[in-house]
């Protein structure tokens, strides 16, 4: 499949039109921050000489050692930062690149959530056993029951909530409830996990490479400790198709003990990295379809680490009107929805449960890779990862056997033997006259039975063949 980085026109249309000071290099095909410049603290001077007074402010970001600049109205930060690379032969300055959430974009925009009437809530187990920490950099969080109802997870920062008024991006193919559904699928899959919203995703889907470091940061120096899972789904490319230095700093930064999960991207490109799900020692995570094939919006490439499913996942939504997503509607909470975003949530809750279990999450996730089979669909180091909510097949997903063309020889009738024991011809009869001439017979073909057995059989693919098979198929009610 051949997608492009930035998707359709339209979609990037879209995102150009929402998106504050957001701008588009296509090709090579990134977003970044027009106005905006990321430095090395140490390297601003250098940095100023080449720029002049096209820099407008330079402020200290809160990622040691890094600076941002910002840029005068009549200044392009992609022309800056060549000017900046010809002059002293190496990049010391690099565009801030804007990052996007991750949902499948059909049609040139994010798939829309479907209503679900009801989704089963997750149940944590009772008792003082451990409570895995997982942060989810997202666009933060919307009362939801499953939150409220979950003891352990009711100091949720104001601060890191999501504007209701922004749901209305939904409907135009924002992202806003993002969060919470990817929320949602750690708790089905680890119920005792304890969510950490942190939200650096507006409504659009859209942060850039310095919102992602600091909130990265922050989460390192927390007063409580850096959180056992940190869960990024979303991601972007680069000008140089590596990873920024600030973006590389901050997840170096975060403790070995912790593990952090991110989405591999939903372009549907082969071999480009998409950051950070790239970066070392970041699991990245492709997308399944519910057949445990590759989801043709998945990104592919031999830097993804995992794969699970990401397609038609059920998770927490918020509460609309009737009408704003069309003729559907969410207006009991719940939604299905599809992306690499999704899949990666997935993976995160699974390497949660084992923290739940006692072990440490670097520890976990190592295992969870080791024992898993491959997925050489989508990269070849990919692992196949196994979840919970994986639907299991129905019968109505078995693909029919092939059919088995047979080739008739017709071929002269056959005359029959004659008789043995008490009916055989008697020499010197009429009878025995004729069998002395009559040409020897072929065999006769045995009697045709059933074709198929009745006993339902098995393919080589495991699925059932046989005309029982397909009569059960029929007598099974329909769900």
């Amino acid at each position: 499949m051949t997608a492009a980085p930035l998707g359709s026109d339209e979609r990037l249309a879209w995102i150009l039109s929402r998106g504050k000071d957001v701008a588009a290099a296509d090709p090579p095909g990134f977003l970044y921050r027009q106005r905006q410049l990321v430095v090395r603290s140490a390297d601003v001077r250098r940095v100023r000489a080449v720029v002049g007074r096209r820099v407008r402010s330079v402020e200290q970001l809160p990622v040691a050692g890094f600076a941002r600049m910002h840029l005068t109205a009549n200044a392009d930060a992609l022309a800056m930062v060549r000017s900046v690379a010809d002059r002293y032969g190496e990049p010391i300055a690099t565009p801030n690149h804007v990052l996007r959430g991750e949902a499948v974009y059909p049609g040139g925009k994010p798939a829309s959530p479907s209503a679900v009437a009801f989704v089963p809530p997750p149940v944590p187990r009772r008792g003082n056993g451990p409570r895995p920490r997982v942060a989810v950099l997202d666009t933060g969080w919307v009362l939801h029951r499953w939150l409220w109802r979950t003891p352990y997870n009711i100091d949720l920062d104001p601060a890191q909530a999501e504007p209701s008024l922004e749901l209305a991006e939904l409907a135009a193919g924002g992202l806003a409830g993002h969060g919470t559904f990817v929320a949602g699928l750690v708790l089905r899959v680890c119920p005792d996990a304890r969510i950490v919203f942190r939200r650096v995703l507006d409504q659009a889907g859209l942060c850039d490479e310095v919102q992602l470091a600091t909130a990265l940061d922050a989460l390192t120096h927390a007063q409580e400790g850096p959180p056992d899972v940190v869960l990024i789904p979303a991601g972007g490319y680069t000008l140089t198709d590596r990873i920024s230095p600030i973006l590389a700093e901050s997840l170096a930064a975060v403790p070995d003990s912790a593990v952090v999960v991110a989405a591999a991207g939903n372009a549907g490109i082969e071999g480009r990295p998409f950051w950070p799900a790239a970066a070392d020692g970041v699991v990245a995570v492709g997308a399944l379809t519910q057949r445990g094939q590759p989801a043709p919006f998945s990104n592919r490439g031999a830097w993804i680490d995992a794969a699970a499913v990401g397609t038609d996942l059920e998770s927490a939504f918020p509460d609309l009107p009737r009408g704003r997503l069309g003729a559907a509607h969410v207006a009991d909470g719940y939604a299905r929805w599809s992306g690499t975003s999704f899949a990666a949530a997935l993976v995160a809750g699974v390497v949660a449960t084992r923290v739940a279990t006692g072990q440490s999450a670097a520890a976990a996730a190592e295992a969870i890779l080791h024992d898993a089979g491959p997925a050489a669909e989508i990269g070849a180091e990919t692992r196949r990862i196994p979840t919970p909510l994986a639907r299991p097949p129905q019968w109505w997903d078995r693909t029919p056997p092939p059919r088995v063309s047979v080739e008739v020889v017709p071929t002269a009738p056959a005359v029959a033997s004659p008789p043995a024991g008490p009916l055989a011809p008697v020499e010197g009869s009429a009878l025995g006259a004729l069998a002395a001439v009559a040409p020897e017979s072929p065999a006769a073909d045995p009697v045709p039975t059933d074709p198929e057995p009745a006993i339902a059989a098995l393919d080589e693919t495991g699925t059932e063949v046989g005309r029982w098979a397909r009569i059960r198929a029929r007598l099974r009610p329909r769900r």
